[in-house]
C-alpha cells in the first residue's frame, strides 16, 4: 500500500536544481518551495493551491490549470474599468501572500462589448 503522505512529500522535500548555461553548470542548490513544472502532481496541487482565490474577488472567477480570468459585465467602460482595477489589486495582494507571480508573458486583458 502506498503512504500518501510519503508519496506527496516526495514531491516537495529533498528537491535540488542545478543551473546549466552555455554548458556551465552550477552547483546543486536546494529548492524550498514550488513542485516542478513536469511533475504529475504539479496541476493537482496548483488547483488545490489557487482554489481559494475565489473568496478575494467579487467578480465571476474562472479557473483553468494555471490561468485564471476575472469576468465582469456592464454598460459603462468606465464602471467595468474600476471594477477590473479593484480586482485587479486584491488578486495581486492574493498572489503576493501566497508567494505567488503573475507571468508578464501570460497575462492578457480581453473587452467583449455588448451594446443592445
Amino acid at each position: 500500500m502506498v503512504n500518501a503522505v510519503n508519496w506527496r512529500s516526495s514531491y516537495l522535500n529533498g528537491r535540488e536544481q542545478i543551473v546549466n548555461v552555455n554548458g556551465t553548470k552550477s552547483e546543486p542548490s536546494k529548492i524550498t518551495c514550488g513542485v516542478s513544472q513536469v511533475s504529475i502532481i504539479r496541476s493537482l496541487l496548483l488547483l488545490l493551491y489557487v482554489n481559494d482565490m475565489e473568496y478575494v474577488v467579487n467578480c465571476k472567477l474562472s479557473l483553468y490549470v494555471d490561468d485564471s480570468a476575472l469576468l465582469v459585465s456592464g454598460k459603462d467602460t468606465n464602471r467595468i474599468e474600476t471594477i477590473l482595477s479593484n480586482e485587479l489589486q486584491n488578486v495581486s495582494n492574493w498572489l503576493v501572500d501566497n508567494k505567488l507571480s503573475l507571468q508578464p508573458g501570460k497575462k492578457r486583458i480581453y473587452f467583449i462589448w455588448f451594446q443592445d
